[in-house]
């Protein structure tokens, strides 16, 4: 009897694998394995798994630098999602961060630009209240639905996120605070907290290191930058997960930030030291992990700190 191929169960494998590789720093297989999937998903007919594929496809796209293929696909698997549940039209849990993320990326770039006094003249206010406003209706829906402790995390963090970059942006981290000010950065910091100790309870050691590394940069502009509960400590467990995953890509990320965030003299506080080898150590390693895995995404980010650096000590 001639069996049936299971284009469901296939195209599930190949999300699987997809997700798998590019978290082993894998780009091209991941973007490979993505395709596989739509084609899966389409033979099976389903509506949801058809959805997964275009963000899988989109996500492994975007590390590879194809930003422009990625912000094609994504309102396409969200077209999917409308039509698959039209009172939740909006890609909903890791979806959602997935896309978030893509949207982010140019304003936290901008950010990182500002950091580092490279000058900054575009306005992302408008694109940061869509994500803003995105992340509050699937934070709500994930709430009203008691949906997983990731899910809501997930929606949290995109939030404090565009919170700390519309800050940078608006050139309110460094310098003197008002009160108001400073109670805004405070209320940022509790919330972002809150959401690293959901994201260890849910258990997804990436989003860990994700929410890790968005904590790092808040507390590196607003304290405490060492020592216990720090920026240091922060990027230090990141690395610890990361190494041990092992997530080349996070890793690539988090040399970035170690340079970015303790490399500028302007950002170090009196008689403060850089915690490990050296800035220049970290940018070099960065670079090397780029380009060996093809992390495309961070290629202007690197090329930004890289051009800060060169007015850096040896």
């Amino acid at each position: 009897r001639s069996l049936s191929p299971s284009w469901g169960n296939a195209a599930d494998c190949s999300i699987s694998l997809s997700e798998l590789e590019l978290t082993l720093g894998n780009v091209d297989a991941a973007i490979i394995e993505a395709k596989h999937a739509i084609g899966y998903a389409a033979r099976n007919d389903n509506s949801y798994r058809g959805i997964l594929a275009l963000v899988s496809h989109a996500v492994a796209l975007a590390q590879a630098g194809c930003q422009s293929q990625a912000h094609t696909l994504m309102p396409k698997a969200e077209a999917l999602q409308a039509r698959y549940s039209p009172t939740l039209p909006l890609l909903q849990s890791v979806a959602s961060f997935n896309y978030c993320n893509l949207l982010l990326a140019p304003s936290e770039t901008s950010g990182w630009r500002t950091l580092l006094q490279l000058g900054n003249d575009a306005n992302h206010a408008h694109l940061l209240l869509d994500v803003d406003r995105r992340a509050t209706q699937t934070l709500q829906w994930a709430k009203a639905a008691r949906m997983d402790v990731l899910s809501e995390a997930l929606d949290g963090l995109t939030l404090c996120r565009v919170g700390l970059t519309t800050q940078i942006l608006q050139g309110n981290i460094a310098g003197p605070k008002s009160p108001e000010l400073a109670s805004t950065q405070r209320d940022l910091q509790t919330k972002l907290s809150s959401v690293v100790n959901a994201l260890r309870r849910a258990g997804s050691r990436e989003f860990i290191v994700h929410g890790l590394l968005a904590q790092a940069w808040l507390r590196a502009l607003s304290g405490p930058r060492v020592g216990l509960e720090s920026t240091q400590t922060d990027l230090d467990e990141a690395w610890e997960i990361s190494e041990r995953g092992p997530m080349p890509l996070l890793l690539a990320d988090i040399r970035l930030h170690r340079a970015r965030l303790f490399g500028p003299p302007h950002l170090k506080s009196e008689g403060e030291t850089y915690p490990w080898e050296s800035p220049h150590k970290d940018l070099a390693e960065a670079r090397r992990l780029i380009e060996k895995h093809g992390y495309w995404r961070r290629k202007e980010e690197l090329e930004d700190a890289e051009e800060a650096a060169k007015s850096w000590p040896a």
